[in-house]
């Protein structure tokens, strides 16, 4: 039994082969874990404080998307149109919903949005919305950043694309 796990009686080239295989086995497995399953961000900036701050380091589990989709409430990491670097935000509508943000609050479907996240007395301007009505479109989302003083979302760009969401974001 002892042989069986003892390296000096393999070939000093199999030893070589095997520990390539390792290696390259160890890197496509990262890869492909970084890139399918599990990410890594960092916050730069406030347009989500105070629940996370400028600095602060992110896990994104990216694989939960390809078998849901995002509930209202959840914290994404998404790509926006012409940009590399990820942006974080939180999903407030879903597909076919009614969005308006009036008097400081958002109200979906024509209800006030509970958002137990946001400190107290916060308020949220209708920017370029102009306190109009939005329909969500099929496949997209609308989302929102938690500083609302500070956050460019889905009242300038407007709602986006599923594709465009990576994952949700975990603390």
């Amino acid at each position: 039994m002892r042989q069986l796990f003892d390296y000096r009686h393999v070939p000093r080239a199999a030893r070589t082969r095997i520990l390539a295989w390792m290696v390259l086995g160890s890197v496509l497995s990262y890869m492909a874990c970084s890139r399918y399953l599990i990410g890594m961000g960092q916050v730069d900036g406030q347009s989500m404080a105070p629940n996370l701050e400028d600095g602060q380091r992110l896990i994104i589990n990216r694989a939960v998307y390809r078998m849901r989709d995002p509930y209202p409430g959840e914290v994404v990491a998404l790509r926006l149109p012409g940009e590399d670097e990820l942006t974080v935000k939180r999903v407030i509508a879903l597909p076919g919903d009614l969005v308006k943000i009036h008097g400081g609050h958002v109200l979906v479907n024509g209800r006030v949005l509970p958002e137990p996240y946001l400190p107290a007395g916060a308020v949220t301007l209708s920017h370029a919305m102009h306190e109009r009505s939005y329909r969500i479109a099929d496949g997209c989302f609308f989302v929102l950043g938690d500083n609302r003083q500070a956050s460019a979302d889905s009242r300038l760009f407007g709602a986006i694309a599923r594709d465009r969401l990576v994952g949700r974001v975990m603390l």
